[in-house]
């Protein structure tokens, strides 16, 4: 007897959702005889509008009993959805004097829709009248003091509509809510103009209309206070509340998506940054906790830095070349420098009266503004109009945080040409598995994805194809993650007790025990790079116990294929059977993966084989005799650079000696 397995995928797919807890597929009796079912017929089932029957007591009484009471159960909003339970009950019953209940069931509807890939917006289209008052119930629930009657749970709910409708922005009936400024902005360049239309027409309006406008203006800014109240209510320490970390998750991926769309972009990238929720963040006590439960909160926060650093006007939305952000950042220590000069000409002197390349490094401003003290720091803030008091609570940030914001603003910023060019070609152990990026084959909406996202809004050009050049690594990965998890299950990895060392007590036909691996040439670094030219090794195998076919396979390799290299330590408990819900790399002990590219076969002389002469499948007399064969390989120098720095660093194992 075999253990049956819960998911249609092939033995070498990585964990799925359904053999962790079982993917929920309603039937017809199921939903028949869920107690939701009872209530669809009774009231709302009807094809005819003025048969269905209206009581606000139900929908109080399923957003109680059969929604919050069970934990908002995918399965439940399921069955309400496929009942059309927004578009005949909720939508077309809903006014100003609404409840609570009937709100949140709105937004818990909405949401339901979007992770069923649904048409969301049609049925409000028609009363549009009142999705004006319905969003602006939405934003007051969002931010204290109605935000703080909610639990976290619902909170997060709140937060994912918010995503959801900004995601949607292209849509006329989402932009008339969601970019009040932008429309103010579109309309003039020049932003002074813009602020003193709005000073006029807040003095004109009544009393109603300033408590609205007043709303609108600080809505963005009491959001994101109420999220660092929660953000810092994570100890450093001890047992972490998962309701908190996903409520906090759900923000920043809010805060992407409005970094991401140039609409939203143009006010909330300035507001992100006086209110310098990057460092609160970074100095977060969830930063320094090290569990991989905080690793996609700290991937996320990467993006949303990624996304407020771009490089695009956020007024005009035109592409800003190379020369054009060093004239920027250059602009800003030239500030820096005046201002270090007229107020500071003692402490500062040396920074005013340097060159640009000399302060424009992180460890060179560190090492200037700890020069100073705290009270001197406050004040150079205050010239350079940087926020100094705290966004939560009284009195002013400390001196090490202060001197992170000073420091994140005038260090000079690495292009994303050369970020791209320095990165590895190809993927090793830690991109190929990380679960915070592809965390289950059947994804069910409940957490984010550290992942660019494709819709109609993206910033520029080189902004889209970058999102799909990240896209595409991710799927490439993934598959050859397969292929990898497949082979290492064949070769099945056993440790030596005699030896110590990792036996292969299975084959595979695509993968073989390697006897030597040699660096044969490290070439100079070219001009203006750090990396080296090129990385060539010497791998050697034994194809002696393969069939002539697989042989014969393997003598076909040419050059430009792609190979990787694997180190497998494995251990004592490497020879218990594996289940999907264990962690593939730590049960085989796969330390490292590198790629790496064929450059030449070399030949019984020890010299490579001229493509003409290499041994075909149809040769009668192989130029290659005896089972041992030696494939010249080209390693990624991005790679190799990052592997050297770290061993020169840490003097930990050498990578390159550990392929097997």
């Amino acid at each position: 007897m075999t253990e049956e397995r819960l998911t249609t995928l092939p033995p070498h797919a990585p964990p799925t959702e359904n053999s962790r807890t079982g993917a929920y597929y309603p039937t017809f009796q199921d939903m028949k005889a869920d107690s939701i079912s009872i209530l669809v017929e009774t009231y709302w089932n009807s094809k005819d509008p003025n048969k269905i029957v209206w009581d606000s007591s139900i929908v109080e009484k399923i957003y109680i009993e059969e929604l919050e009471s069970k934990g908002f159960e995918p399965k439940k909003l399921m069955l309400l959805e496929l009942s059309q339970y927004l578009e005949k009950y909720l939508w077309p019953h809903y006014d100003s004097q609404a409840s609570l209940a009937h709100v949140l069931s709105i937004v818990l509807m909405v949401n339901e829709k979007f992770r069923e890939r649904v048409a969301v917006w049609d049925c409000f289209m028609k009363s549009p009248e009142q999705f004006s008052g319905f969003f602006n119930r939405v934003l007051e629930l969002a931010i204290p003091p109605l935000a703080n009657t909610l639990s976290l749970i619902v909170r997060k709910y709140i937060v994912l509509f918010l995503v959801h409708v900004f995601q949607s922005i292209e849509n006329q009936l989402i932009r008339g809510e969601s970019s009040l400024r932008e429309q103010e902005f579109a309309n003039n360049k020049d932003l002074k103009k813009i602020w003193n239309v709005f000073v006029k027409r807040f003095k004109k309006a009544d009393e109603s209309q300033k408590n609205k406008m007043i709303f609108e203006r600080t809505w963005l800014s009491n959001f994101m206070k109420a999220f660092v109240e929660i953000l810092y209510t994570i100890p450093e320490t001890g047992e972490l509340n998962f309701e908190v970390l996903a409520y906090l998750e759900r923000c920043l991926e809010f805060f992407i998506d409005l970094e991401a769309q140039l609409p939203t972009r143009r006010y909330f990238n300035k507001l992100l940054e006086d209110h310098q929720i990057l460092t609160l963040c970074k100095f977060a006590p969830i930063m320094k906790r090290d569990m991989s439960n905080e690793l996609l909160f700290k991937q996320l926060l990467d993006i949303l830095k990624f996304y407020a650093g771009f490089e695009i006007d956020d007024h005009t939305g035109l592409a800003l070349t190379d020369n054009r952000m060093t004239e920027l950042h250059c602009k800003r220590l030239t500030v820096l420098q005046r201002i270090a000069f007229e107020h500071f000409n003692i402490t500062l002197k040396s920074l005013a009266l340097s060159n640009f390349a000399s302060i424009e490094r992180r460890p060179d401003l560190q090492r200037h503004f700890d020069a100073l003290t705290h009270e001197e720091i406050i004040r150079l803030c205050e010239f350079l109009n940087i926020r100094t008091n705290k966004l939560v609570g009284g009195g002013h940030y400390d001196k090490d945080f202060l001197v992170e914001v000073l420091v994140s603003k005038f260090e000079k910023r690495t292009s994303q040409i050369d970020l791209i060019n320095s990165k590895p070609l190809y993927p090793d152990e830690n991109a190929l598995f990380d679960d915070a990026v592809v965390q289950t084959q059947f994804w069910n909406n409940e957490v984010p994805l550290a992942l660019p996202k494709l819709n109609l809004q993206f910033l520029t050009i080189h902004d889209y194809l970058l999102r799909n050049f990240n896209l595409f690594r991710l799927e490439t990965s993934y598959e050859i993650r397969q292929d990898i998890e497949d082979v290492v299950k064949r070769l099945a990895p056993r440790i030596s007790y005699l030896s110590g060392k990792t036996d292969f007590t299975g084959w595979a036909r695509m993968a073989v025990e390697i006897e030597s691996f040699n660096i044969v040439e490290v070439g100079k670094p070219n001009i203006g790079e750090s990396k080296p030219s090129i990385v060539k090794a010497d791998v050697t195998f034994n194809v002696g116990r393969y069939t002539e076919s697989i042989r014969n396979e393997w003598d076909s390799l040419k050059p430009h294929d792609v190979l990787f290299l694997l180190a497998i330590q494995a251990h004592d408990d490497t020879a218990e059977k594996y289940k999907d819900v264990m962690p593939f790399r730590q049960h085989f002990g796969l330390k490292y993966v590198r790629g790496c590219e064929v450059s030449d076969i070399i030949g019984d002389d020890g010299k490579p084989i001229d493509e003409v002469g290499k041994p075909r499948i149809d040769d009668k007399k192989p130029k290659i005799s005896g089972n041992m064969r030696t494939v010249r390989v080209i390693l990624d120098p991005n790679q190799y650079k990052i592997d050297m720095n770290r061993f020169s660093s840490t003097r930990d194992e050498d990578v390159y000696e550990t392929f097997n």
